[in-house]
């Protein structure tokens, strides 16, 4: 059960606002109508339903003043006249309310481009504004311009009957009348216009279209957001499965490494220690910059360009028949590239092509710029595709994966085989201007 001052505790906190929801709710078609963009076909229903009420209780104030003017009683047809510019009153302004926004809505409907639609919806709403304009001065003229043949052709009747200068002072008053009366109109007149002008403005449309601008803006802003975030969204999955894809090569690097460390231990245990040393001193260099990369798009060339060359310089102790070079402008080591991405292809040339073959190799890492690309190549004279995995391997397949996550088609990379023997594993990537 509630207590007391349960049952007497409002339902919404006092000086909150209430919920829009409920504000629509009670504010009737009118508020309805603010659920659905500005004249689309279920805004239009619900704002001539809004209307609907007012203008019900317009005819009835129309009328109940016809009932009480005296102008409509002073004839015997005063009383249907009275209702004919009533019913000419209401029509003008059912046009001004219905045809504009009808027109507009059509316009609406046809999803034409903004500013095409702007211009239309402006267009209609003035058709329907000069509808009701043209059937309302038509009004005015039939209220207004009446000849007054009657009054003087009998001022001068009776001024032939009568005395000279009483048949002048007639004929002055009849005068000073008409001009009254013609001044009488004339405000009339301006009173009218003015009238109708406000409910142009309340009635016609303009500020519909107004509402229309504000909520277009509204949705616009609103979906850019949308859109901006999406892109964050995309850019934390993005950068999140560029870190697994990191963490992948990076053990399946040091495997291999630990692997060829083993087997150069059991032959020649000298140099085993040799490379254990010198490997130590990799790791220390590079394993805290790949792991501190991993979660990166975007590095300096000359990082990954000495981990290549700390790596290699393992390699070559491992293999003293492996000679190696790195070639590269100096003016492009500061240039921002993927991290992690180059070792995986030096690690496959050694893998697949140098410990396959038997002899004297060599590898050479060349980086250049090449047009509106930076082309980073790993070149090796090793057993070439015949023997090699052909880049279906884990490393250069996660190459490929993260360099469609980062750049789409506007990065590549390439597996050409040389006319005397090897491979040429090429990264090319746009070229970022400083």
């Amino acid at each position: 059960m509630f207590t007391m001052n349960e049952r007497n505790k409002p339902a919404i906190p006092p000086d909150e606002p209430l919920p829009l929801a409920l504000i629509r709710l009670l504010g009737g078609w009118g508020g309805q109508s603010l659920n659905y963009p500005v004249f689309s076909p279920t805004w239009f229903r619900y704002k001539i339903l809004s209307f609907l009420l007012p203008m019900v209780l317009l005819a009835i104030v129309l009328i109940g003043v016809g009932a009480l003017s005296r102008d409509a009683s002073s004839t015997p047809h005063g009383w249907y006249l009275w209702l004919g510019e009533l019913a000419l009153n209401w029509i003008e302004i059912s046009l001004l309310i219905v045809v504009g926004r009808w027109l507009a809505t059509f316009v609406y409907r046809r999803h034409w481009p903004q500013r095409k639609e702007a211009a239309g919806i402006a267009a209609a709403l003035l058709i329907g504004i000069v509808c009701a304009t043209v059937v309302s001065e038509n009004d005015h003229l039939s209220k207004y311009d009446k000849p007054a043949e009657t009054n003087q052709a009998g001022t001068a009747g009776a001024g032939a009957n009568a005395d000279p200068k009483a048949a002048a002072e007639a004929a002055a008053k009849a005068e000073k009348e008409k001009n009254e009366k013609a001044k009488k109109e004339e405000r009339s007149r301006a009173i009218g216009r003015i009238i109708w002008f406000v409910l142009v403005i309340g009635v016609g449309g303009p500020l519909d279209y107004i509402r229309y601008f504000r909520q277009k803006r509204v949705m616009q802003d609103a979906a850019l957001m949308r859109e901006l975030e999406r892109a964050k969204e995309g850019r934390t999955e993005a950068e999140l499965r560029l870190s697994v894809l990191a963490a992948q090569i990076e053990p399946h690097f040091l495997f291999n490494t630990l692997t060829g460390v083993r087997s150069a231990i059991r032959s020649d245990p000298e140099r085993g220690i040799a490379i254990i040393d010198h490997l130590v001193e990799y790791l220390r260099a590079t394993i805290p910059q790949m792991r501190n990369d991993a979660g990166r798009s975007q590095v300096d060339l000359a990082s990954q360009l000495d981990a290549a060359r700390a790596y290699l310089g393992v390699m070559h102790l491992r293999l003293p028949r492996l000679s190696y070079d790195i070639v590269c402008d100096p003016d492009l080591l500061s240039h921002p590239v993927p991290p992690l991405m180059l070792i995986s292809l030096v690690e496959n040339a050694v893998k697949h092509g140098i410990e396959l073959k038997p002899g004297p190799a060599r590898i050479e890492v060349r980086a250049e710029r090449k047009g509106k690309h930076l082309e980073i190549a790993v070149i090796d004279d090793g057993a070439g595709f015949s023997n090699a995995a052909g880049g279906s391997g884990i490393g250069l397949a996660n190459v490929r994966e993260r360099l469609a996550q980062l750049y789409g088609d506007a990065a590549a990379l390439s597996l050409k085989a040389r006319p005397e023997g090897g491979v040429i594993a090429a990264i090319a990537l746009p070229f970022e201007e400083a």
